[in-house]
């Protein structure tokens, strides 16, 4: 099952900590805690080291110092002024993401919470994130909103869409894409027209008359930023944004789209659903709201109900709504008052309900990663679980189309399962195009190996680069793959949740395990000098492991950094680790078993790659572009200069004679530097992707770009 939720923020560097920040709006919290003996404390999984997709959720409990979890509390926090972007609900203490529309927002969130039975309250704890909201897209990697017409399935692809033939729904076929350079996350299909919301304001329009050549026929801007989703009735589209609520757009004329009107909510917009001049919409934190939208110029809104969880996807029913409420499942809700809904009943899933449609009183449920849920809701007041089916990734949405469910598994791609049994739903038939969420590219001879975060080594022939084929695959471990290092018939690979894991590639069509050391921290990059391996272990700093027997790999050594060691480079017996929040660390490992700190450097906010050439040192530092340091004294590196005019969001860095090769996340590009005077550079090109490019190799005169959700991209030089 895949380890991310699915989003379109960037959440990195995330702590928990004590703190002495008060709560504001607390009375006499410091003195109650001081005299109570019951203050519960807080415990919470809120690390997030590595880069997550999808809307993030983080689950603070409260618990008694023994370890015993407290159910009547009620949390209470205090922020700065950049976390507008979060959403937090003081009963559960769930903190849920927000979209933003800046490039990067620091916020720091101060939490308390009040064991009510005890009135008694925990200590301040302090969450400090920094949030980078960046474009997605994927050429098949990770499939989102689907809608069925026929035997025909359109899904979004975060970069356009798919059409599948299923009417063979044991084996369906891919007979069209569009692509388009935004960021897309739904999509909806009406007559000859696909209506497909952009990121960026941009509705755009494409003609499928004939599937296998989509023609974009219309663009139209809605003025909301980061669509989720758009629904189309009778001639209007109305839009769902994750940050500003809903816009409605005329397309009665598909060539020519125009901007109507925009509502903005309290939560975050997934879904909406229009019935009757109104709009239900799926609010995330905020639950469901309905609106009257029988005037388009004069939107108001009839009532809300704040549902426990996160409201991402609802139907309707007569006058109930069945909401997809992540975390809390299934949410029944009567609306025959729109004023005042109410909860008619639930069903608490096992997974993150975010789709859900109904046929014959049954509730189908996409369930994240607990898969598909059937759900029998003839007495809506106690919906009782019938059926599940556990698929291997990421179930996100689905349609029904007669005895079938088409199902969108996110990087395991398009699942079509039978349902004629509801009691035993089984796969029948699915389409999955190789990459889902490649991090790390090296190359020898006519291979790339990729390390792919869900799916491990994946091997590609690119001796004819105009026409890369998948050679083979190997999933490694529970965790994700992060990076891979090759040393002859040998791969390395770090895996953050598994460690270090060796593979025989000596055949590439049948790549093997052979090795595998377990690591203490997490693992996220990976060199070999001479008979070690050396491993950036997060917040176990740097791991030395003895691979002279490659089978049996053993620890020989740890240095412990002070920050996170995200990425490293090796020069001699130096690593040069690119060590987040605490800068640039530079480590002795003359003597393997008793690594050394000889030097450092405090650079920027979050340092996450690191390349050596010569007697320079060139780190990526988020928003403040390359950072050049010299190195000539490994034990007093000294900063010379930055390069943040010309690079907008460096993430990863690699060297090749005098050119630097700065990927990104925010632009999608890789940019070339000319460093011949690393004081002097000067840009040479751009090379364009449609995701989010944070590693690059070169070799042979070509560039080989990790682009995280498009997969791999290969550029003539």
């Amino acid at each position: 099952m895949k380890l991310f939720g699915y989003l379109f923020i960037i959440l990195i560097g995330l702590s928990c900590e004590k703190s002495e920040l008060d709560i504001t709006g607390i009375e006499n919290a410091e003195k109650r805690e001081a005299l109570s003996p019951f203050a519960p404390k807080i415990t919470s999984e809120c690390e997030s080291e590595f880069l997550s997709l999808g809307y993030y959720e983080c689950q603070l409990e409260g618990q008694k110092h023994d370890g015993t979890e407290l159910t009547n509390l009620e949390w209470s926090f205090d922020t700065n002024n950049t976390c507008d972007n979060l959403q937090i609900d003081k009963n559960s203490g769930s903190i849920y993401s927000k979209l933003v529309s800046s490039n990067i927002q620091n916020c720091q969130l101060a939490v308390r919470v009040l064991d009510k039975d005890k009135d008694a309250y925990s200590k301040a704890y302090t969450l400090s994130l920094k949030i980078i909201n960046s474009g997605e897209s994927s050429n098949g990697g990770f499939y989102r909103g689907v809608k069925v017409i026929g035997s025909l399935v359109y899904v979004a692809t975060y970069e356009g869409f798919a059409i599948f033939n299923i009417s063979n729904p044991s084996s369906p076929s891919l007979i069209g894409k569009y692509k388009t350079t935004k960021l897309v996350l739904g999509l909806d299909v009406v007559g000859n027209y696909v209506y497909l919301p952009t990121f960026v304001k941009e509705l755009q329009v494409i003609d499928v008359s004939d599937p296998t050549n989509p023609k974009i026929i219309g663009v139209g801007n809605f003025q909301l930023e980061s669509a989720r989703d758009v629904s189309v009735v009778n001639g209007v589209a109305y839009i769902s944004s994750y940050t500003d609520g809903m816009a409605i757009m005329d397309v009665s004329d598909p060539t020519s789209p125009s901007f109507l009107s925009k509502f903005d909510t309290a939560g975050a917009t997934n879904d909406i659903h229009i019935d009757q001049n109104k709009a239900y919409l799926a609010d995330g934190a905020a639950g469901l709201v309905i609106l009257d939208v029988s005037d388009p110029s004069n939107i108001t809104q009839l009532g809300v109900y704040d549902s426990a969880g996160y409201a991402n996807t609802l139907t309707k029913d007569g006058n109930l709504i069945y909401l997809a409420d992540g975390a809390k499942g299934l949410q029944i809700i009567d609306v025959s008052d729109p004023s005042t809904p109410t909860l008619q009943g639930s069903y608490d899933t096992t997974g993150n309900a975010s789709d859900v449609e109904l046929v014959n009183n049954h509730a189908f449920v996409a369930d994240g990663t607990s898969g598909l849920q059937i759900i029998d809701i003839s007495t809506p007041s106690s919906p009782s679980l019938v059926s599940t089916l556990d698929t291997e990734g990421t179930a996100q949405h689905l349609e029904l189309l007669g005895n079938y469910v088409v199902l969108t598994d996110a990087t395991a791609g398009l699942k079509i399962i039978g349902v004629s049994d509801l009691n035993s739903p089984a796969e029948i038939g699915k389409y999955s195009e190789f990459g889902g969420y490649i991090f790390n590219v090296t190359s020898a001879g006519n291979y790339v190996y990729a390390s792919d975060a869900f799916d491990g080594l994946l091997i590609y022939d690119i001796s004819n680069y105009q026409n890369i084929t998948l050679t083979s695959s190997l999933k490694l471990g529970a965790g994700n793959t992060y990076d891979v290092h090759i040393e002859g018939s040998l791969a390395y690979l770090a895996n953050y949740g598994d460690g270090l894991f060796v593979v025989d590639i000596s055949d590439p069509a049948n790549p093997t395990s052979i090795g595998s050391y377990d690591t203490p921290g997490k693992a996220m990059n990976v060199h070999i000098s001479g008979n070690y391996a050396l491993i950036a272990d997060l917040t176990s700093g740097l791991q030395i492991i003895d691979i002279s027997t490659p089978s049996t790999p053993s620890l020989t050594g740890t240095v412990d950094t002070p920050g996170r060691a995200y990425n490293f480079d090796v020069n001699g017996n130096y690593a040069y680790i690119a060590d987040y929040t605490e800068g640039l660390q530079i480590v002795d490992f003359s003597n393997p078993a008793s690594p050394v700190i000889s030097g450092s450097l405090a650079l920027c906010g979050a340092t996450t790659d690191v390349v050596v050439s010569g007697n320079y040192a060139y780190i990526t530092c988020n928003t403040e572009g390359v950072q050049v340091v010299d190195i000539s004294d490994p034990a007093n590196p000294t900063l010379v200069t930055n390069y943040d005019s010309l690079i907008n969001y460096a993430y990863g860095v690699k060297v090749s004679g005098n050119q630097l090769f700065v990927s990104t996340f925010i632009d999608s590009s890789t940019h070339i530097l000319d460093i011949t005077d690393p004081l002097n550079p000067k840009s040479i090109k751009d090379l364009k992707s449609s995701g989010a490019t944070i590693s690059s190799a070169i070799e042979g005169g070509r560039c080989i770009i990790a682009d995280t959700f498009s997969g791999l991209k290969v550029f003539d030089l």
